[in-house]
């Protein structure tokens, strides 16, 4: 090893971590604030294309709350998971189930009888505003 390599593994191995540490903080704060996913509720079970009713949904990974905007009726959800993989949660006799990878969207309504819509949601990249 000659005497200036020495150096250059130190300051790689310090850029390396000033790196890592803001990737953290970037990955932190992207989690961190509340996330918008425009939606679009299109099928019913056997009947592909059957509807199209939109769907807004704010979540909040660290408060662990969601709300949902369909057709200008505001749900604030009270029984909320959030994982890597899904999101689910409930509201009165509402369900949604949200695959996080492929952003598939079941919506469940429960009376007397179940009606069941899915959907497919996209990230809305502007800051989440929150759905009352």
């Amino acid at each position: 090893m000659s005497p200036g390599s020495h150096w250059d593994i130190k300051l790689q191995m310090k850029t390396t971590g000033v790196l890592a540490i803001s990737i953290l903080f970037y990955c932190a704060s992207a989690v961190a604030s509340p996330q918008r996913l425009d939606c679009v509720l299109t099928d019913t079970p056997g009947q592909p294309a059957s509807e199209s009713r939109t769907v807004v949904i704010v979540f909040d990974e660290t408060a662990n709350s969601l709300a949902a905007q369909v057709a200008g009726q505001n749900y604030n959800f009270t029984t909320v998971s959030i994982s890597n993989v899904s999101i689910s949660a409930q509201y009165d006799d509402i369900s949604l189930g949200l695959d996080r990878s492929g952003l598939g969207l079941v919506w469940q309504k429960y009376g007397t009888a179940v009606s069941t819509e899915y959907g497919k949601c996209q990230r809305n990249a502007a800051p989440a505003a929150e759905v009352h």
